[in-house]
């Protein structure tokens, strides 16, 4: 996986997105956050991602992930509250977050439910081990 978030930040300077973009700062954040890497500056960064752009989803997962690894499940799943979210439309990984911040809430059905709608071939063995049963 620290291959994959290097690479990751190579791929964003290749394309032209600096990680300095929000986009790019979230990428990085995430894949850190998976990695248990620089969790307390990582959840910050996540919380002022939000702050700025609170309606981009992308930007609400890191922030969960973000607090499942501060140990903060219902600040997790605070991050989900609003509009409705058409999760079958949503990456397999953003699922996984999502589930893991149910599963972390006691919400052990519907956890179950989301986590039924997820291809775990599509998960990185980080993104699976959020959502295994414990």
């Amino acid at each position: 996986m620290q291959a994959v978030a290097a690479a990751t930040t190579g791929l964003l300077h290749w394309f032209g997105i600096p990680a300095q973009t929000a986009g790019g700062a979230n990428r990085v954040a995430y894949y850190d956050l998976l990695l248990e890497k620089n969790v307390s500056a990582n959840t910050t960064k996540a919380k002022e991602l939000v702050a700025k752009y609170s309606d981009r989803l992308e930007f609400r997962v890191t922030a969960a992930l973000a607090f499942l690894r501060e140990h903060d499940a219902a600040a997790a799943l605070a991050q989900f509250q609003g509009p409705p979210i058409e999760w079958a439309k949503t990456p397999p990984s953003w699922r996984a977050v999502y589930a893991a911040a149910l599963r972390g809430n006691e919400r052990d059905t519907a956890a179950r439910e989301i986590i039924a709608t997820i291809p775990m071939d599509k998960l990185s063995s980080e993104e699976r081990a959020l959502i295994e049963a414990k």
